[in-house]
């Protein structure tokens, strides 16, 4: 039964891998997901679209949710537009909020209200009738914004039409690169990239930030042990062939983990260009958590299994090895995790390294030995 539930696990997105381009109209909603995908009726709700190409070409009432490598939207949108692709492409109005993300992002006609983009090349030539959040390489304001505008680019260039109604929050550049025209001195703000920083991502640290650093990672610690311990309990033939594994080669198991994932992965890309993957998107992110934390589990209990036999202190398998085991095996990945830049690297390591173990023991042949535990001291 654990061989089934966890094989469904991993691999589960890899069994609609063949589904063919489809769409789907539901409670007024129109899905559409494969290749070349667009809008195929008027009067849609909400639209989701999703592909190598998608594009808008009726008129929609809600909003549109697309994800393409080139997303087009060549059709009125009444609600908000929600779009991320290589290339973004907006000729018509779109009457709510637009969040946008992609390498090249053309805005050429109104949005009705908020606007949210970031990109490599970012253009915009149409009225933003709210404000507008904008980062970019190289920005090119050749519209309006009506409101507040907040702007973060290495380069920025205004067009001989621009103009900016609301206060101009500008990171790292001088306000005179802004015309008069586009607004005065007296409504631009200047901010440097640090500050950027700090606004979006900041935290309260400090004292009180420390000690609630800490205690998340005793949480995750107890939470660890406990699901290595209970999971001994359930599965103690399983744990004995864990722990084998991760006495044998690290490499070897860290590089089956590498390709599962990657293939999960592939798989996961693949899934989502398809209707039963945009359905099944909130199933598939708990799949990929649950993966992760099972990972996680199985590459501390293995690694912390390495490092006891190294230590030559093997024993027979039991509830205090297995805690040992997996709590000498976390508590290293935590003493990395305080190494600057190599530390979030060596979790993924170990991560990783969890997954190979439990991949090598749903789909290798079990063990041929002393009944249920392998052969040697098992700890």
């Amino acid at each position: 039964m654990f061989r089934i539930i966890l094989t469904l696990a991993l691999f589960a997105p890899a069994f609609t891998l063949a589904a063919p381009d489809s769409d789907l109209l539901f409670g007024g909603d129109y899905f559409a997901a494969g290749n070349r995908v667009e809008t195929a009726l008027t009067g849609a709700n909400d639209v989701f679209l999703a592909g190598e190409y998608a594009k808008v070409t009726t008129p929609v009432q809600g909003s549109v949710h697309a994800m393409a490598r080139n997303v087009r939207i060549d059709a009125s949108v009444a609600g908000n537009l929600y779009a991320a692709g290589q290339d973004v492409l907006i000729t018509q109005a779109v009457a709510g909020n637009a969040s946008l993300g992609g390498y090249t992002i053309d805005i050429n006609n109104d949005i009705g209200g908020n606007l949210r983009a970031s990109g490599t090349n970012l253009t915009l030539k149409g009225t933003v009738a709210g404000t507008a959040i904008m980062t970019a390489k190289n920005l090119h304001i050749l519209g309006t914004i009506e409101g507040d505008a907040l702007l973060n680019a290495r380069n920025i260039t205004f067009g001989p039409n621009a103009q900016i109604n609301g206060q101009v929050t500008l990171y790292d550049h001088d306000s005179s690169e802004i015309p008069s025209s586009v607004a005065p001195k007296d409504r631009i703000t200047l901010k440097t990239d640090a500050e950027w920083d700090r606004d979006d991502h900041a935290m309260p640290w400090g004292f009180t930030g420390f000690l609630g650093g800490i205690g998340i990672g005793i949480g995750i610690i107890v939470l660890v042990a406990a699901i290595a311990l209970a999971f001994s309990k359930i599965a103690p033939t399983a744990t004995a062939k864990i722990s084998e594994l991760g006495k044998g080669s690290i490499g070897r198991s860290w590089w089956i983990g590498f390709l599962t994932i990657s293939a999960l992965i592939g798989a996961a890309i693949v899934l989502a260009m398809t209707i039963i993957g945009m359905l099944a998107t909130p199933v598939i992110a708990v799949i990929v958590l649950l993966t992760a934390l099972a990972g996680l589990v199985a590459g501390a209990y293995g690694f912390g299994a390495k490092l006891t036999q190294l230590a030559g202190r093997n024993a027979a398998l039991s509830e205090v090895a297995v805690l040992r085991d997996t709590l000498t095996g976390i508590i290293a990945a935590a003493l990395f995790l305080l190494v600057p830049f190599v530390g979030w690297f060596a979790l993924w390591v170990l991560v990783l390294f969890g997954i190979g173990l439990l991949s090598r023991w749903l789909f290798q042949p079990s063990l041929s030995n002393k009944g249920n535990a392998p052969d040697g001291d098992v700890s």
